[in-house]
Parts: C-alpha cells; structure tokens; sequence
C-alpha cells in the first residue's frame, strides 16, 4: 500500500508526548511490513540530513495565498516531508511560556493543505 501519514508531531524531529512518540514509529513499522510510506509534518527547524527539494506550492487559505516548501529525508525505510512555512518557525510546537499560539488553527489548517498538495507535486524517487 502507500500510506500518507500527516501529523503536528514526529519523534525524534518534533514532539511533546504520546502523538510525536506513535507518528514516528507507526510509519516505520508499516514500513517495515513492505508499505510506501511518507510521513509529513512541520518544518519547526532545520533537521538535519533533510534536503530541500526545490518544490514550492501556493496554498490558498482564509482568503490568502501563501507559499509552502518541501524537505525531504528518508529515513528506516520512510520518506519524512517537512512542510516549510515560516509560521512554524517559534520556539514551541502549540505555544509558549505565554501561551497558545492565537495563529494554530491556521498553521495546521495550512499544513493538512500543503500535505495534500505533496504527494501530487514532490517527486520522490522519480515518482511521485
């Protein structure tokens, strides 16, 4: 099968519980059983051994288009895309010592967007 997983969290890049902890390793075990799988999430930072791809999209959201890219890293059999946007550029994943981020729903909005967009447009070993 391919598989798509798309989550706010992936251990070990990004995480605060239990979600970061299972969103990295179910893909490796599905993986594991012989599955296509990529795993997308935020781009918090820069990870390394992750490559930018050269793929850009417009995403139109709330009225406004706005530009996403892609990093790719694969990793125990699973192609990790890192969606780059500079709204997941800050300090903590939902918030900070000040609170929640009054911008998440669409920062996660933007992320199920350009999730949908990346298996359509990011070529990962010629395919795509």
């Amino acid at each position: 099968m391919n598989i798509v997983q798309v989550s706010a969290e992936v251990a070990p890049w990004s995480k605060t519980g239990g979600l970061g902890d299972v969103c990295g390793a179910l893909p490796i075990a599905l993986a594991a059983r012989g599955h296509r799988v990529i795993a997308i999430s935020p781009r918090y930072k820069n990870y390394e051994g992750a490559w930018d791809t050269g793929v850009r999209v417009r995403i139109h959201l709330f009225g406004h288009a706005h530009e996403v890219g892609y990093h790719h890293l694969r990793k125990d059999g699973v192609d990790h895309l890192f969606v780059d946007h500079i709204s997941f550029k800050r300090p903590g994943i939902y918030g900070d010592n000040t609170g929640v981020y009054g911008d998440n729903l669409f920062r996660f909005a933007l992320l199920c967007r350009a999730a949908l967009e990346a298996p359509l447009r990011v070529p990962i070993d010629g395919q795509l």
